[in-house]
């Protein structure tokens, strides 16, 4: 019986001794992939920079990967994708426009669209309250311009202008510039987040 119960009593050690080395197996596996994690943020908050891929559609119609760095690379995909815009806004039904802008706004290696909104102040808002007004109206815009990019992105053909419904969950600004009483704002904006509704 004695030695039962010794044989019994080993077992339950061993046992305990597996489940903590396992639980101290899963505790630096969890360690270390936080750390990597946090060094990766670090290293990205440090460059004071975030480096995008999008896709730009050259002449021949084909389409090659362009890595964004810095304020200068920055201010160019501003003026490029605003560019197009204006010629939207104007030309809604065009869709060869529409393409090249899909093109040119999607991210391909987040795969988020970028899209630039712009605000400007409303003079029937308070003085105090001007600002903030424009920097809505911008985000809002750039939102905008997310939910048709996302429409055409599935194959679904809306001339921008048309009524779309549709929402975004997430965007984030990567850049803000001012220009006379204009604010201009680059927005990320991932693919998922972007709800579209009662297509025509």
């Amino acid at each position: 019986m004695a030695s039962e119960k010794e044989n019994i009593a080993t077992f339950r050690r061993r046992k305990n001794s597996r489940l903590g080395l396992r639980w101290l197996a899963y505790l630096y596996i969890a360690g270390t992939l936080l750390l990597f994690g946090s060094c990766r943020d670090d290293q990205m908050a440090s460059s004071g920079e975030d480096a995008l891929q999008y896709g730009v559609t050259d002449s021949s119609g084909s389409s090659s990967p362009v890595i964004v760095h810095g304020l200068e690379d920055t201010l160019e995909v501003m003026e490029r994708l605003l560019q197009l815009q204006r010629e939207l806004r104007t030309n809604g039904s065009n869709r060869v426009l529409a393409e090249k802008l899909k093109s040119l706004s999607f991210d391909t290696t987040s795969g988020c669209f970028l899209t630039v909104g712009k605000g400007t102040i409303n003079p029937n808002h308070p003085a105090s309250a001007q600002a903030a007004g424009r920097k809505l109206a911008a985000g809002y815009d750039g939102k905008r311009w997310a939910v048709y990019l996302k429409a055409w992105h599935t194959g679904n053909w809306v001339p921008f202008g048309d009524p779309v419904k549709g929402e975004v969950v997430y965007s984030k600004i990567l850049h803000e510039t001012l220009s006379r009483d204009t604010l201009y704002q680059l927005l990320l904006v991932p693919v998922g987040s972007i709800v579209v509704r009662d297509l025509p």
